[in-house]
């Protein structure tokens, strides 16, 4: 921001069209400890999404620290991948639809954070 910034402040909200999502939170041990610059693909029958977290693209502008993948129609992921900033890759399996959930760089589990 600037004193002489005439640009109002926007707050934009997608209302979206109900299909399903992941939210995905990652922690970071040997990359970054928020785990940006991971890039996670998630693949649910045919379907695919590929992301990449990053703390903001832009001038003024911030992301939150997780990533909202949908799912459209399928109630779960088939398989999420994580290629972490470190070099290191790890894949989940079979997950739940409908929730936000949190990957640990190097652990096996993942923890559901909220339904």
């Amino acid at each position: 921001h600037y004193g002489g910034d005439v640009w109002p402040n926007s707050l934009y909200s997608n209302e979206g069209g109900g299909g399903h999502y992941l939210e995905v939170e990652l922690g970071g041990r040997e990359s970054n400890r928020d785990g940006i610059g991971a890039r996670v693909s998630l693949y649910a029958g045919t379907h695919q999404v590929h992301a990449e977290l990053a703390s903001g693209f832009g001038f003024g502008s911030s992301n939150p620290l997780s990533l909202h993948l949908g799912l459209g129609d399928h109630r779960r992921a088939d398989r999420l991948v994580v290629r972490w900033p470190s070099g290191a890759q790890q894949t989940w399996k079979n997950i739940p639809a409908d929730r936000t959930i949190r990957l640990s760089e190097g652990g096996d589990e993942y923890l559901v954070v909220r339904r």
